[in-house]
């Protein structure tokens, strides 16, 4: 089990060519690209890091993902700097990339804090979700909805914790709750694996 910590690093659009002080209160601020340029670069970059981080584990502000998922994340941002390239030739976008070893992850509380970071991120996904609901009861519609976010959890379990499969199964027989009730059960959930986090630490 190998994981990735993974960084896009893309240009800025708002790079700063030269500045003037005017007086003590006032600065003049030249940036080097005109509006248009600036926001096509913002564009790109917030279209393509919005794929790249697609299925990462949110890790206390590190993006972690499995060994497999590496290559996609590559091609992700090889793109990435083509479509900045075509903007300006000096544009460019890049990957940092880290490998924990399985040694490394199963030293200490790493591993833990991990597996609860994952859960906490499920709740925190179905709880934005569930927010959004208007009706009393989840429609066929939405609990569809629901089971897809839930199946595609799997891809966060980077870990291969069968906890963490479980806690999937469980989160499936939740659909046929009240809406009320889904958020509280979530919440509680929530509550529980934020406290777990916070004794590891």
């Amino acid at each position: 089990m190998a994981l990735y910590i993974v960084k896009m690093v893309c240009s800025n659009d708002m790079v700063v060519e030269d500045t003037k002080v005017i007086d003590e209160r006032t600065r003049e601020i030249r940036l080097r690209y005109d509006k248009e340029t600036r926001e096509k670069i913002a564009a790109v970059r917030n279209r393509y890091k919005r794929l790249a981080y697609t299925d990462v584990v949110h890790f206390h502000g590190l993006n972690l993902v499995s060994e497999e998922r590496v290559p996609e994340i590559r091609k992700v941002v090889k793109e990435a700097d083509r479509a900045m390239k075509t903007i300006s030739p000096e544009l460019y976008a890049k990957l940092i990339e880290i490998p924990l070893g399985e040694e490394v992850i199963r030293q200490g509380k790493l591993y833990e804090q991990i597996y609860y970071a994952i859960l906490a991120q499920m709740s925190k996904e179905i709880l934005r979700h569930v927010e959004r609901l208007k009706s009393d009861m989840p429609t066929e519609r939405t609990k569809k909805n629901l089971i897809k976010l839930i199946d595609s959890f799997e891809r966060l379990n980077i870990i291969g914790d069968r906890r963490i499969n479980q806690q999937i199964e469980e989160l499936k027989r939740i659909t046929n709750m009240r809406v009320a009730e889904i958020k509280e059960t979530i919440i509680k959930d929530l509550d529980y694996v934020l406290g777990e986090i916070e004794k590891l630490f």
